[in-house]
């Protein structure tokens, strides 16, 4: 007989509740600047216009104001939706809805489950597990992390419809399947995966007569989706093909992290902003997997077509996170990228005799359970505060890894944005002396220089980070303001400002100095409206002073300004950018 608690729709609000309630401080955390500022705050004037949507599909995701070799138009979307609540740059409305997403997943985890044929009780208890794991606090927590809650959905009704098509042959059923499908595409690669998942369980699971017939519809959809997608991908990044063997060779180099993600999914005790092997103890993820392994060894009413499938979801959506396109990064294990895969872990679990006849309505399984939500809960609010500002996040990435190069160098950036130049220059130095093929460190010493008025070291570091990240714009950007404003050399200003042009052309704080090269230094007014309507294009907002040369050019058609004009350009308009 169904517990009266697990009636109708009251697993929903018991997720929502415990959701709400742990997550609700987080809509009072801010921006911590670690890609959240690059995807939200810098392209605030772009989001906000619902206009742009279609721009989303047909560029990367840090366009415009910056270039990236990711695609994630869905992610933007959602990005979007709060700039649209708010036209101000602030991270409420954002914060709002990752909370939003996280439930949103937890429960259609619960649908998920239901579909798969487990009991309502254990398939709540695992919905809940989700909410409250404090292994995906960073979901949450961390605005970037969204896409990984963004894919869950998408994915889970994916399968959810599609089970429902193989069980009727429906063509709603379909229909629904396919533009889940479609939008999980659109969110992350990895989507990919769902094929042969979808497949192994028509045959192993579902076993119903005529698969093949049965497959026929769907096979055809995926196919015509999945060359949409490639196409736009394609031109949004100009890059046709995958590195299949370079990622294959990472997911062998880096298995040990199966062993740091399992650790953590079961004593979620030692986690990170930011984990690596070398500052994570695997002990913990081989006790894990040796509980698991016993307990299943001794389940008599385990069904290994369900093992399978869970095992190849937990492998086919985590090992592929394990490559990153640059070799001079340290790799990094987020911890939000377990999301997904946990759920292939929560099948294999909910297959052992004593979880999957598990009585809830017993007191003491009750007090059990309850106290197990509880610790994940209390574990889920004392880690979100790592994400709560900048300065607090970057303190507990140094902390929890003292070994990585990333985590002092966006340290070093919260001192040099508050002026404190000394702490600055040790926390680059010290990442530098870790690693001193890290991207982003030279470039960031060498804006410590600048500031500091040590101009010829700062021009040696910067010439050293492009040496190392040749495509690096932020650093081609603050070398040409030093040309500029500190060394007067301002054809070298606009040389380096314009290379960088050659691979990143919507770069607009570039297109912004070189309007104002070209307006003072070469009196070529032309040329310089020509780099202001190209910020316009790009859905820029240029700042006032040029949209005043834009504004008398377009009424005088002015070509040099040997014609009078009431314009005052002042070189401080030249900007330069802190990164991380």
């Amino acid at each position: 007989m169904e517990h009266t608690l697990l009636k109708g729709y009251l697993p929903f609000l018991w997720i929502l509740l415990l959701g709400g309630i742990m997550y609700a401080p987080v809509m009072t955390f801010d921006f911590v600047y670690f890609d959240d500022t690059k995807l939200i705050h810098h392209n605030l004037h772009f989001l906000n216009k619902p206009a742009n949507i279609l721009q989303f599909f047909r560029h990367d995701i840090l366009y415009p104001t910056d270039r990236s070799a990711y695609y994630r138009p869905m992610l933007t979307v959602s990005f979007m939706a709060g700039a649209l609540f708010s036209n101000t740059a602030i991270p409420f409305p954002h914060f709002l809805i990752n909370i939003l997403l996280h439930l949103t997943a937890s429960s259609v985890l619960f649908i998920f489950l239901i579909t798969m044929q487990y009991k309502r009780a254990l398939a709540l208890l695992f919905s809940l597990i989700f909410v409250a794991h404090p292994i995906l606090t960073q979901t949450v927590g961390w605005l970037p992390g969204r896409n990984d809650s963004l894919l869950t959905i998408f994915i889970l009704l994916a399968f959810i419809f599609f089970i429902r098509y193989v069980n009727t042959a429906t063509w709603k059923h379909y229909t629904v399947s396919m533009l889940f499908y479609l939008l999980a595409l659109f969110t992350k690669e990895s989507t990919l995966f769902f094929l042969p998942l979808a497949v192994f369980y028509t045959y192993g699971i579902a076993r119903i007569k005529n698969a093949h017939a049965r497959l026929l519809r769907p096979a055809s959809g995926w196919l015509l989706l999945t060359l949409i997608w490639f196409a736009a991908r394609k031109a949004a990044l100009g890059a046709s093909a995958f590195p299949i063997f370079k990622i294959i060779k990472a997911m062998v180099e880096h298995a040990p992290a199966i062993l740091l993600y399992v650790g953590k999914i079961f004593f979620p005790f030692n986690l990170s902003a930011m984990p690596t092997l070398g500052n994570t103890t695997l002990m913990y993820g081989v006790v894990a997997m040796l509980l698991v392994l016993l307990f299943l060894f001794f389940s008599k009413e385990k069904r290994y077509p369900f093992l399978i499938f869970g095992a190849a979801w937990f492998f086919v959506f985590l090992l592929p996170s394990f490559f990153t396109d640059d070799p001079s990064l340290t790799p990094i294990f987020y911890e939000h990228r377990i999301y997904l895969p946990l759920i292939g872990l929560f099948i294999i679990l909910m297959e052992i005799d004593f979880i999957k006849n598990i009585k809830p309505e017993k007191h003491g399984v009750a007090a059990a359970i309850v106290l197990l939500i509880l610790v994940f809960s209390f574990l889920t609010i004392r880690h979100s505060q790592n994400f709560k500002n900048r300065l607090q996040f970057w303190e507990h990435a140094v902390k929890t890894a003292p070994t990585l190069p990333r985590a002092f160098s966006g340290l070093g950036s919260v001192y040099l944005e508050k002026g404190i130049y000394d702490k600055a220059e040790e926390m680059y130095l010290k990442g530098i002396a870790l690693n001193p093929d890290e991207q982003v460190l030279h470039g960031n010493l060498g804006l410590v220089y600048y500031y500091t008025n040590r101009f010829q070291e700062a021009e040696q570091e910067f010439k050293k980070e492009l040496s190392k990240n040749p495509y690096n714009s932020d650093t081609y950007l603050n070398l040409g303001v030093l040309y500029f404003l500190k060394l007067g050399r301002f054809e070298d200003a606009r040389d380096t400002w314009e290379k960088a042009l050659t691979f990143n052309p919507h770069y607009l704080p570039i297109h912004e100095n070189l309007a104002i090269y070209y307006y003072e230094i070469e009196k070529d007014i032309a040329t310089a409206v020509r780099h202001i309507e190209e910020i316009q294009r790009s859905n820029g907002k240029p700042q006032q002073s040029l949209l005043d040369i834009l504004d008398e050019y377009s009424k005088s058609k002015i070509q040099s300004t040997n014609n009078k004009t009431n314009l005052n350009m002042i070189f401080s308009s030249i900007k330069n950018k802190v990164y991380i």
